[in-house]
């Protein structure tokens, strides 16, 4: 079980952004519950829990299938696990630790989606729509796949040699239904107790 997620800015990323983000997630989640293994680089955290449950971060330019201006930077984040109440748990957490970290850079707005992938495709959806639709009490939520595919421009035929002349990557989008409890944790209302008199 996987989850993605995708934040960026419209420039480029403030300068050791990931590393304020590392130093949060380790004081408030990994301190108490501990790590199996730990891989560190300038630009990317790698995590594995005693639950088996990996946390993946990597800042940089953003890549061609995702939302933003050409300059745009982010962090993506993945989170992957065999148990889906480990990964969601995982993802409230390191979110949390996130988000306080972005509000260090009051000047800035990031855009948060989620992400999701097959194989040949990717779709991102604005955070804050796919939580406005779990808030209505939907279960399901429409995404739209972009799938990359090459695309070569065909020469004129006269140099044989030289008949596949440029090469672009276009989009085409696929419509599909997904459970927004996949995505997301469950909302706080669906944590609802039965009020006790006394």
């Amino acid at each position: 079980y996987e989850i993605q997620r995708w934040i960026s800015v419209d420039q480029k990323l403030p300068h050791g952004l990931l590393k304020r983000i590392q130093v949060r997630i380790f004081k408030k989640v990994f301190k108490r519950s501990g790590v199996k293994d730990i891989n560190l680089a300038q630009n990317e955290i790698h995590i594995l829990d005693k639950n088996l449950t990996e946390l993946y971060c990597v800042s940089g330019k953003r890549t061609e299938e995702c939302p933003g201006l050409g300059l745009s930077e982010g962090i993506r984040l993945y989170i992957r696990g065999t148990d889906k109440c480990n990964v969601m748990s995982l993802l409230s957490k390191v979110y949390s630790c996130v988000e306080n970290t972005l509000h260090d850079y009051p000047g800035l707005v990031f855009d948060h989606y989620v992400v999701h992938t097959t194989p040949t495709e990717s779709s991102f959806m604005r955070l804050e729509e796919v939580q406005a639709i779990q808030a209505t009490g939907e279960k399901k939520i429409n995404f739209r796949n972009q799938i990359l595919c090459d695309s070569y421009e065909i020469g004129d035929g006269q140099n044989k040699h030289n008949a596949y002349q440029g090469r672009s990557r276009k989009s085409k989008s696929k419509e599909v239904i997904l459970h927004i409890d996949d995505l997301l944790p469950p909302s706080p209302k669906q944590y609802s107790f039965p009020i006790r008199e006394i």
